[in-house]
């Protein structure tokens, strides 16, 4: 399985190299927002639209996106309302299997996000590496995120969201990875599986680039100035702090 990959230059692509690489360009974001987390999406959806083709949402309650977005703007009403965060978070490969099953077309190039994921800048770049999944924190001891990845639609990757769907059910019900503030189960078994070699075509990519986040907001803020991010993950509500929001968005610049 492939582990490293060439460096990127995070959107930076002229016109020609852009037409005569138009299989390097995000097709679909793909992501699960709850209804609690609604003021997220309204200060990521503007990103997101930029950076691809089409957004596909699944909620659970009926939101409209607004005017300028309506037609990029799938949204998917496939959750009931409520639920605690065990439930919450189970949805995530929920909803990457039902697009992957449903929806999905062959060599589709996707991404899947957090709703609290900021895009800054394109991010195309990535798909100039072959691959059939990419990654970050693969070339760490924490957890691989699997709330931020890339991927080509495979029926390869189909099997592994099957995979990935199977095993945090049967996590969950072992009672492993459902403490607080802890990784939890579905983040331990795509973790599992991403690192098992031979199961998918898989790159790393830099979460300093692709995934930008810190537990703390000083630590978060020095990344951000040092890396210019292409993507900021405004993790533990920090995205409901208008003050850390514009100074985060502030040091990217």
């Amino acid at each position: 399985m492939k582990r490293t990959s060439k460096p990127l230059t995070p959107g930076r692509v002229d016109a020609a190299a852009k037409h005569a690489n138009s299989d390097a360009q995000l097709e679909t974001i793909i992501a699960y927002c709850s209804q609690d987390y609604q003021d997220a999406l309204a200060l990521v959806l503007d990103g997101w639209c930029r950076a691809a083709s089409k957004v596909i949402l699944y909620t659970n309650w009926p939101y409209s996106p607004p005017p300028k977005h309506a037609k990029q703007v799938d949204v998917q009403v496939y959750f009931e309302r409520g639920g605690d965060w065990l439930q919450q978070i189970g949805r995530r490969p929920v909803a990457a299997l039902h697009y992957a099953t449903e929806l999905a077309r062959d060599g589709e190039r996707l991404l899947f996000i957090d709703a609290d994921c900021y895009i800054l800048r394109p991010v195309h770049e990535v798909f100039q590496q072959s691959f059939s999944l990419a990654v970050s924190r693969l070339d760490t001891n924490k957890t691989v995120t699997c709330g931020l990845w890339f991927a080509r639609y495979s029926e390869r990757l189909l099997k592994f969201l099957q995979r990935w769907h199977e095993l945090s059910q049967a996590y969950r019900l072992s009672g492993k990875g459902v403490v607080a503030h802890r990784p939890a189960y579905e983040q331990l078994a795509f973790d599992e599986l991403v690192r098992q070699a031979n199961l998918l075509p898989t790159v790393n990519i830099p979460w300093q680039q692709y995934n930008c986040e810190d537990d703390h907001r000083q630590l978060m803020l020095a990344l951000i100035q040092q890396h210019k991010p292409s993507i900021i993950h405004f993790k533990c509500q920090w995205f409901r702090s208008p003050d850390f929001v514009t100074a985060a968005l502030r040091a990217a610049q």
